[in-house]
């Protein structure tokens, strides 16, 4: 094995240097994952409630806020692999393959472009697809206080119940399963409806018009025309929050995310209090 020419470089007297190289390390193996490479859209998009995002992840459109989220997708796929070896120990414990891992469906067409997924998990015992998610805890608490995950999850697990449907699979519900960054399993939540078919199929139908669309009048076009809605606006890679300009690419955000901006850019009034009579000075 020939060693590598940083190496002849490090000195214990010099931690900067490994500590240089560890994030390097790091780095490359983030890169390296299919899904950081993956640039057609996939079923963890299609059911965005923002029109505009959704034409311009179609329409490969550059973005203008290049979020940095590669260490905490990282972590979710950690998570995904660990809880897949969790799944096959059990399988292999219970001498027969109860629980399909991490397989690949087709879910789709999306202007003549086949569209496929990756499902977590299905049970064959109860014929349910399984998706984890790794949100954060404050993400994780709203969703178990709303009772809902939103309706990108939603569309998400829907379309790999259909993939499932059609490689042969019988589906009967989807679940999610939200494990936070930070806490225990105590504060995990679960959250299970009917698989409908129909959810899956309206969301393609939704994006493949969208996407013939956009090979009319182009992406940038199109999503500058189309309406938003908040989906975590502010990972979002085309989030301008000052200044946005729609034609060139850039987006201040849905409605919320945008009326969150505009107060908290308003000056703020300093109070001044007047006719104070108490002899300590203190108002009453």
């Amino acid at each position: 094995m020939t060693e590598p020419v940083r190496l002849s470089s490090l000195s214990p007297d010099d931690p900067a240097g490994l500590h240089m190289e560890l994030r390097e390390i790091i780095e490359a193996k983030i890169a390296a994952h299919p899904r950081s490479q993956q640039i057609e859209i996939g079923a963890s998009e299609i059911g965005t409630p923002c029109t505009r995002k959704l034409v311009w992840k179609m329409g490969d459109v550059p973005v203008c806020n290049p979020v940095d989220g590669s260490w905490w997708a990282a972590l979710g796929v950690a998570a995904h692999d660990w809880l897949a070896d969790a799944l096959a120990m059990y399988n292999d414990e219970a001498g027969y393959e109860r629980f399909i891992i991490e397989h690949e469906v087709v879910i789709g067409t999306i202007a003549g472009q086949q569209i496929t997924g990756h499902f977590d998990a299905y049970d064959t015992v109860t014929c349910s697809v399984i998706d984890w998610k790794n949100p954060a805890a404050t993400n994780v608490k709203t969703m178990r206080k709303t009772r809902d995950v939103g309706p990108t999850y939603t569309v998400q697990t829907h379309c790999y119940g259909k993939g499932c449907e059609d490689s042969g699979l019988e589906v009967k519900r989807v679940h999610i399963v939200a494990l936070p960054q930070g806490g225990t399993l105590r504060d995990m939540y679960f959250w299970s409806e009917p698989y409908s078919r129909s959810v899956a199929v309206q969301a393609i139908e939704r994006a493949d018009t969208l996407a013939r669309a956009s090979e009319s009048i182009g992406a940038m076009t199109l999503g500058a025309l189309s309406p938003t809605a908040d989906d975590y606006c502010k990972h979002c890679p085309w989030f301008t929050p000052v200044g946005a300009d729609p034609s060139k690419g850039q987006c201040p955000g849905g409605p919320e995310t945008r009326a969150a901006w505009e107060l908290a850019a308003q000056p703020r009034e300093e109070k001044v209090y007047t006719g104070w009579t108490t002899t300590e000075g203190n108002p009453q």
